[in-house]
């Protein structure tokens, strides 16, 4: 059975394991242009009490980001982020708030969990009054691409992702992809 809650600050630890995780299993070994552990380095740095504190604290409707938690048989399974943010000029509909995150562990993947977030962010971005999505994938993350397409977005352009590992920065190319709600 799959359930979906709004992430509060008793989350927290279940949202730092699935962020850390699921980071690491989808990116470890994937471009051949990124600097070695830089998944592991960035889930740390991002998924951390520092960071997502300040989130999940603001809870009651006025947040700039919304942690939709997944769980599987009562087992966290993964989460979803929809953020109220800035939208790239690209984006045809500035309206549109910004589907930040969707990650689910390996061993939960395949039984509809994804599609139950998504399902889940479009109510929140309804609710909210937003007429769009919109959200960044990286170029070479062709199974991300491909499973978006398959859920209606569409490539409308680019965006730098920028990260600093170890005094290098890095920058990544993010396909930028929109669809209506």
């Amino acid at each position: 059975m799959i359930s979906l809650l709004i992430a509060k600050e008793n989350h927290l630890n279940n949202l730092i394991l699935v962020g850390r995780k699921t980071f690491v299993e989808t990116y470890k070994g994937m471009g051949s242009s990124r600097p070695e552990g830089l998944e592991l380095f960035y889930g740390e740095r991002t998924f951390n009490e520092e960071r997502l504190i300040p989130v999940l604290k603001n809870s009651d409707g006025a947040e700039s980001a919304i942690f939709v938690l997944a769980y599987f048989n009562d087992d966290i399974a993964g989460y979803a982020k929809i953020e109220f943010d800035q939208v790239p000029e690209c984006v045809p509909v500035r309206n549109s708030a910004h589907f930040a995150q969707a990650y689910i562990l390996k061993e939960f993947q395949k039984r509809g969990i994804g599609k139950k977030l998504f399902a889940k962010i479009i109510e929140i971005a309804k609710n909210r009054s937003y007429e769009a999505l919109w959200l960044g994938v990286w170029e070479e993350n062709l199974a991300a691409i491909n499973y978006h397409q398959k859920m209606g977005f569409e490539k409308v352009g680019t965006v730098d992702w920028k990260f600093f590992h170890e005094k290098i920065e890095y920058t990544d190319t993010d396909i930028v992809m929109w669809r209506k709600i």
